[in-house]
């Protein structure tokens, strides 16, 4: 499984909505010089969060993007799930049933406990948890 630029760009615009807080919305001219993403590219992203409910916007010169929710609740599987789409690693191991070899598949087991693996790992995180990572890295600690 290989993430899109789709989902770790999203990923960064949501990371610094999540920042801006309740501090009003961001312009997404604004994020694309920060995150050197292009601002077409991320209009696109937008839609997609949009349509689905993690962002909103707001129209006027101080308008702009901003999160729907507070950021301790959207956890990474919503955000990766609506930017990819299922996370299955094969077609038997999601909700679409099963394949004809499936009751003798000896590496069925496997791909389903690697896809629980892959969602519990993605829901453990939220985008408020990224936030506190990434200040942690902005500011680390000397030991003398």
């Amino acid at each position: 499984m290989k993430l899109s630029t789709r989902t770790r760009y999203g990923l960064r615009m949501l990371i610094d909505l999540a920042q801006h807080y309740n501090k009003g919305p961001l312009q997404i001219s604004e994020i694309s010089k920060v995150e050197d993403i292009s601002e077409k590219y991320l209009g696109q992203i937008s839609i997609i969060l949009k349509n689905n409910g993690i962002i909103d916007s707001a129209r006027g010169s101080q308008g702009g993007f901003y999160l729907t929710r507070d950021p301790a609740l959207i956890n990474l599987r919503q955000i990766v799930e609506t930017l990819e789409g299922d996370l299955s690693i094969v077609n038997c191991t999601a909700d679409q049933g099963e394949c004809g070899r499936s009751s003798k598949c000896i590496t069925k087991s496997i791909w389903v406990e690697l896809s629980n693996a892959i969602t519990s790992t993605l829901e453990k995180y939220t985008l408020l948890d990224l936030v506190n990572m990434n200040v942690e890295k902005s500011n680390p600690m000397f030991y003398i």
